[in-house]
């Protein structure tokens, strides 16, 4: 059982890493350049437009920005952190994944991912009531976007697949009505949740039963 999960995970993160390795000899082709791995520039966010800060010859920028992520000492394991990531969760659903992409925001100074996606099961809706098939959007800091010839990077984005079903965690901001996601969605795979960061850090809730979770979630959040 662990080695089919660990193949269907690394699997599912393959084909990622493969459609990024396709998109980059894209972006070096239409660039007149060979095989070679493209150029990287780094650039510190300063709150600077994006567009204005790109040089002729970039062909991928980097904008590097502190995250300011939650530290956990210890680690949670994977019942303390479904207790907490749904405590601070104006919404907690299964919804299949219609479009994932990267957007200019912030006056064109950052990049977010805006994800959409169908909803299939309500276990929890504050501040943003939802129903059976109607529609979820919401936001992740960071992604990729594409500035005329330029990739442009902004942390990573937890790495989602259209038309794949995820247990999505997120919260509404109270000052601009946003919705942002609490913790990755994890990605439905048969009986087994598989997390959709790739990350030095593991998740706890990776590999984690399906049933359990809907079972826990539907616990903290007064379900029967």
């Amino acid at each position: 059982m662990l080695t089919t999960l660990l193949s269907r995970r690394n699997q599912h993160r393959a084909q990622y890493r493969w459609c990024n390795f396709v998109c980059v000899a894209l972006l070096v082709s239409t660039q007149g350049g060979s095989a070679q791995e493209p150029r990287t520039r780094r650039i510190p966010y300063t709150g600077a437009n994006i567009r204005q800060q790109l040089l002729p010859d970039d062909q991928i920028v980097q904008i590097v920005r502190e995250q300011g992520a939650i530290q956990f000492d210890p680690a949670p394991t994977a019942p303390q952190l479904i207790d907490w990531v749904v405590s601070r969760s104006d919404v907690v659903a299964v919804g299949e994944i219609r479009e994932s992409a990267g957007v200019l925001v912030e006056d064109g100074t950052w990049i977010r991912t805006r994800v959409v996606a169908v909803v299939e099961e309500v276990f929890k809706d504050i501040n943003r009531p939802l129903r059976r098939g109607g529609r979820l959007e919401f936001n992740f800091n960071g992604g990729e976007v594409m500035i005329g010839k330029v990739l442009v990077k902004a942390w990573q984005a937890p790495q989602l697949h259209e038309g794949r079903r995820y247990f999505i965690f997120a919260a509404v901001n109270p000052d601009t009505g946003v919705m942002f996601n609490t913790h990755a969605p994890l990605l439905i795979e048969g009986d087994t949740l598989i997390s959709s960061q790739d990350t030095s850090d593991p998740d706890p809730m990776d590999g984690f039963p399906l049933q359990r979770l809907t079972a826990e979630v539907k616990r903290l959040s007064g379900q029967p």
